[in-house]
């Protein structure tokens, strides 16, 4: 015979200014008796209501693994970009990412352009300079050589690519 606990009434006091938050398993309300599991929901349920927008924020990134503090230091980045740099002269040889400097250093290069792909995987140089790669190898198949150090707008797809945007299977971003 299953004993059911009762919630204290610390925790039953005023959850009129609580919104519900159904993702965090569909909370049925503190004052209503159900099995155990579904009480601590509610004091879970209580106690995130209850949290600025701030500490609610942080404790999403905690919960989605987004890194803690992304604040973007000139130092810091000056010495990421110093590391993907390195990363980059070490694996290089005979890349798309090559030939790409090859054809327009400035563009390769370019702060902007680089620090996308740090943001993209957590500011980790190696995984940057990894991605760079893949990102020059597929552009240069996808693309040609012509437009290597490009930006690709819209009038260089072709029908079916923008069949392929049109139907919803792909995206563009800024």
């Amino acid at each position: 015979d299953e004993t059911m606990s009762t919630v204290p009434n610390s925790y039953q006091e005023d959850t009129s200014q609580c919104l519900p938050l159904h993702c965090l398993g569909g909370a049925k309300g503190v004052n209503q008796k159900t099995k155990p599991s579904d009480e601590v929901d509610d004091i879970l349920v209580q106690g995130m209501n209850r949290l600025t927008f701030d500490e609610l924020q942080k404790e999403q990134d905690d919960l989605h693994g987004v890194a803690g503090d992304t604040t973007e230091r000139a130092e810091r980045m000056n010495r990421l970009l110093s590391s993907l740099d390195d990363h980059l002269k070490g694996v290089k040889a005979g890349t798309a990412y090559e030939s790409a400097e090859r054809i327009n250093k400035d563009y390769v290069s370019e702060r902007d352009f680089r620090m996308r792909f740090l943001r993209a995987n957590r500011y980790d140089p190696q995984a940057s300079a990894d991605q760079m790669l893949r990102f020059f190898d597929i552009k240069l198949n996808l693309f040609g050589k012509d437009k290597l150090v490009k930006d690709i707008c819209l009038s260089d797809l072709d029908e079916d690519d923008v069949e392929c945007l049109l139907n919803g299977s792909t995206f563009l971003s800024d």
